[in-house]
């Protein structure tokens, strides 16, 4: 969950277009929280077995074999989503993979979007704020040039 938040406001402060647009209609939080997890996913590889032989992308994949699935490359596919490499908060539909899919897909991909939804609640309703220069975040200082601070986990950039 908290690359998950980490990522996405680090999206935010990097389109402070979009992250206005966000705060002013609130209602679209739920649409912007899975734009988020496609735009810059928090889980990038997953490694299956196959329990037996398969075509899998027309080649055939048998057992003892692994298939290494790259899940944000798969979230920037130019064939699933129009202009793949642009964070729109309003994209329709969003049928990314960020945490898998089926019944292997990441059991806590329900918790992050919860935490991702309360992130963004919070800040669209101005408990958060993020300044182009200067903000604040839970009263911590914030330089969105170096530092962003979110539910407790810190980036910093390297000195």
């Amino acid at each position: 969950m908290s690359a998950s938040i980490t990522n996405a406001m680090l999206a935010l402060l990097g389109h402070p277009e979009q992250f206005a647009r966000l705060r002013e209609d609130p209602q679209s939080i739920t649409i912007a929280v899975e734009e988020l997890l496609r735009y810059e996913t928090p889980i990038q590889v997953s490694i299956r077995g196959v329990p037996e032989e398969i075509e899998f992308a027309g080649r055939r994949v048998g057992p003892k074999q692994l298939l290494v699935l790259l899940l944000g490359a798969a979230n920037r596919d130019p064939q699933q989503f129009a202009d793949p490499d642009r964070l729109d908060l309003t994209r329709r539909p969003n049928r990314h993979v960020s945490f898998g899919v089926g019944p292997h897909g990441c059991v806590g991909g329900w918790m992050a979007r919860f935490g991702l939804a309360m992130l963004l609640e919070q800040s669209s309703i101005g408990k958060l704020a993020f300044g182009s220069r200067r903000g604040s975040c839970s009263g911590i200082p914030v330089n969105a040039a170096d530092r962003a601070y979110a539910a407790g986990v810190v980036r910093s950039a390297a000195s």
